[in-house]
């Protein structure tokens, strides 16, 4: 190394300020100005009375989890994540939306089941298309659509939209079923959901032990809850990872002797 090279990083050495302590520290969960975009969509489920839905029906708030499950279906989740915390995080929602969790022996209004990961989900906008599903990953190939969808795609911004909604996802969904039903000629009836509501990330690879709370925080003031569009878009401020180093050390080029 030159003469030049080293007093040239001699002078850099000397114009950084030295952190707190002499090693490189690193720290994640610092607040910043970058957005964390969070979907959500809902939907409560309306039985027909003759040619339409009946009216959005009212559902208790006396709830009990009764299980939590990682989908399998897709990609695992990139790093492993306390289903408890989720479970703790989720109980905290719904106790501020005004559910609340049965006690012993007490009948509930609702079993809510989590499931959470990534994977393909479900495009909402493409309601009324015809599409051609025979591609892994999924591609969006349009074969035919209904006037309804025909006249929404013209709406500014939709075609973004739908594209967006096509690529995989990092999500938890939270499912409320109504409590078992007694058989019926010794037929059991089928499990029958009340509402959902998906909470969604798009970039797929991130950490959901980073997101998980900005989710279901984003999520839980519209659990039993009807939107008008496919879906609502919150943004949440986005945690950020920083390196503090420490202070840099010019090192003597070892000189070999000669012979």
């Amino acid at each position: 190394m030159t003469l030049r090279c080293l007093l040239a990083l001699t002078l850099l050495a000397l114009a950084l300020p030295a952190p707190p302590t002499g090693v490189a520290r690193a720290a994640e969960g610092k607040d910043s100005n970058i957005e964390l975009p969070i979907s959500v969509r809902t939907h409560v489920e309306r039985p027909f009375g003759g040619f339409k839905r009946k009216p959005r029906p009212v559902h208790g708030k006396a709830y009990a989890l009764v299980s939590i499950a990682q989908t399998q279906e897709a990609a695992p989740i990139v790093k492993p994540i306390s289903e408890n915390a989720i479970l703790a995080q989720l109980r905290s929602v719904l106790t501020r939306q005004g559910f609340r969790e049965i006690g012993p022996g007490e009948p509930p209004d609702i079993l809510i089941t989590v499931l959470y990961g990534r994977g393909f989900l479900r495009n909402p906008y493409m309601k009324g298309v015809m599409e051609n599903t025979h591609t892994d990953p999924p591609t969006l190939t349009i074969l035919g659509a209904t006037p309804e969808f025909l006249i929404k795609s013209r709406q500014a911004h939709f075609e973004a939209k739908l594209h967006k909604a096509q690529s995989e996802k990092l999500f938890l969904r939270v499912t409320a079923w109504a409590p078992p039903e007694p058989a019926v000629d010794g037929k059991k009836p089928e499990p029958r959901i009340l509402w959902h509501t998906t909470m969604i990330h798009d970039d797929a690879r991130r950490d959901l032990n980073l997101v998980y709370k900005d989710m279901l925080e984003s999520g839980a003031p519209l659990f039993d809850k009807e939107i008008q569009v496919e879906e609502v878009e919150i943004r949440k401020r986005s945690p950020q990872s920083s390196v503090d180093v420490g202070t840099p050390e010019v090192v003597e080029p070892s000189v070999a002797p000669k012979p």
